[in-house]
């Protein structure tokens, strides 16, 4: 089982949490704003979604999890994720539903 949930490779407090990977299809990746987004297929418990990682233009990589609500909307799970990702979240749902 891999430990993973937000994870920021830098300076802030780490959170994890057991995740499984899925198998429900493969690693893929979509550019949003000049920017490469690489999604991973996920399991949490009985929720489903991607983990998600990208390098900002400072070259500092973010990590973090985005999860299907009731509605399979995906929505970003996470605490530490700074504001032009949780802006971009629509975008990035929008990605990944089609790559269902």
């Amino acid at each position: 089982m891999l430990y993973a949930e937000c994870v920021l490779i830098g300076n802030f407090t780490h959170k994890f949490h057991p995740i499984q990977r899925s198998t429900m299809s493969n690693l893929f990746n979509k550019v949003i704003n000049n920017l490469q987004f690489n999604f991973q297929p996920l399991e949490f418990g009985d929720k489903s979604g991607y983990h998600v990682d990208v390098k900002d233009d400072e070259g500092t990589r973010w990590e973090f999890s985005m999860f299907h609500t009731n509605e399979k909307e995906l929505k970003i799970d996470i605490e530490n994720v700074p504001s032009w990702i949780l802006e971009l979240e629509s975008e990035l749902s929008k990605a990944a539903s089609e790559h269902e």
